[in-house]
């Protein structure tokens, strides 16, 4: 039979020379979707543009009242069907240092149902009127630490599985505060298996290189001790492109900034090094690795994976052992900066992270005229549990939304294109520093 998918992309194709504005355009495939899914399970060719049974639940609704719902984390309470998630709540102001709050649901069904009716507050703002980055790391069974930015990275402490929580502390700050200072990117905490913490800091500095423009750092954070003490690894970068200098003319860089890192994300690789994968604003994934469990960190070099600057989600899939890479997938020649988000997608390394492939896209697609970003994910028996912020329109009015995928999808995407060593576009090259 012809794809389910291909009817009602030209259903919704032909919908659109009605008048339908854009919006109207994305509620209406996703009603269509959501409506016709009993018939999608049953079709022998799959949806490419997502998992074949769409499981897409949105956990809290974006209102004029309560504009922006991301970013997020999320922490698997009692290791069965016990979720929390607790997202960063904007009321009318969105921009990403607006008031707003981190508020908290929970479910008790493995993600498929959240009581929206019991949400609480989980944490409010500790210096200013902003709090942003939320990030649960589990310990042990009984302790958990909870990382969020207010001003500076602070961190609270449950010794009873989140029953109860210390009070804030604040990590080391560095950067300058006049640019964000520094931060870490929510869901991004690493516990190593010799009990070390790696936390990926990236910080902000104002820099002399051209009028008055600012760069950003990798400089991750690490402790021995359950977090209790904290040591600072060395600084990198990646060298920004020269377009807005009358350079190679390449779209790809952030016209402000002189080196572009920020928001790594660390995975532990079975040798015992650490791999990182760093958001810049060069058209490109950067990676470094780490021989020493964190404390230094090699000059990053292009990972071969194109990607706008954006959060790279990375993380190593309990049943099978291979990395799953979830950010917002763009080819060489449409990334500009930031842009596009109008794509969340997968892929699998099965060798530790050399290369990258079966992509395949969670949701969203070229012509969605949305944005999807800052992803989550935790991982209940063969499935992974996905989240991520969804906005309809180019406005940051973003839904939390929530996927449940099966492993096995991730594995049934395209092998033939492979992203990683050996894939660096002849037209995009590593810039000199």
């Amino acid at each position: 039979m012809v794809s389910a998918c291909r009817l009602l992309v030209c259903c919704v194709k032909s919908g659109s020379t009605r008048e339908f504005n854009r919006r109207l355009l994305y509620m209406t495939y996703r009603q269509i979707i959501s409506g016709m899914a009993l018939f999608l399970v049953g079709a022998s060719t799959p949806c490419l543009s997502g998992p074949q049974q769409n499981s897409e639940k949105t956990i809290f609704q974006a209102t004029p009242e309560r504009f922006r719902f991301m970013p997020g984390t999320v922490l698997n309470v009692d290791g069965k069907d016990h979720l929390i998630t607790v997202v960063a709540e904007f009321g009318k102001l969105v921009g990403d240092w607006s008031p707003n709050k981190l508020v908290l649901v929970a479910s008790h069904d493995g993600g498929k149902n959240w009581e929206t009716d019991k949400i609480s507050v989980f944490q409010e703002p500790v210096r200013g009127p902003n709090i942003t980055s939320p990030s649960f790391l589990r310990l042990s069974d009984q302790e958990v630490l909870f990382f969020f930015n207010s001003n500076g990275m602070w961190y609270k402490r449950s010794t009873d599985n989140t029953k109860t929580w210390g009070n804030p502390v604040r990590l080391p700050y560095f950067g300058d505060p006049v640019y964000g200072g520094s931060d870490m990117a929510a869901e991004h905490p690493v516990l190593l298996k010799s009990g070390r913490i790696v936390l990926p800091y990236y910080y902000l500095q104002g820099d002399q290189c051209a009028n008055g423009k600012y760069s950003g750092y990798v400089s991750p954070l690490y402790s021995d001790d359950n977090g209790r003490t904290w040591k600072r690894a060395n600084s990198i970068t990646v060298r920004a492109r020269d377009w807005w200098l009358g350079g190679l003319g390449d779209r790809s860089s952030n016209p402000n900034m002189c080196f572009v890192a920020e928001e790594p994300a660390v995975v532990e690789l079975k040798d015992g090094r650490l791999f990182m994968l760093i958001r810049t604003y060069a058209g490109w994934y950067y990676k470094s690795y780490s021989k020493d469990q964190g404390a230094t960190w090699s000059e990053p070099a292009n990972s071969g994976i194109p990607a706008p600057g954006a959060i790279p989600t990375l993380r190593r899939i309990p049943s099978t052992g291979d990395l799953l890479l979830i950010y917002n997938h763009g080819e060489p020649e449409e990334i500009n900066g930031a842009w596009p988000r109008h794509t969340l997608a997968a892929m699998i390394s099965r060798d530790e992270g050399k290369t990258f492939s079966s992509m395949r896209v969670l949701v969203g697609g070229k012509d969605f005229p949305g944005k999807i970003t800052m992803p989550a994910v935790t991982f209940l028996g063969n499935d992974a549990v996905i989240f991520y912020g969804k906005s309809p329109s180019k406005l940051n009015s973003y839904d939390w939304v929530r996927q449940i995928v099966p492993i096995p999808w991730f594995y049934e995407g395209d092998e033939t294109k492979v992203y990683g060593e050996g894939n660096l576009d002849a037209k995009v090259q590593d810039v000199k520093k």
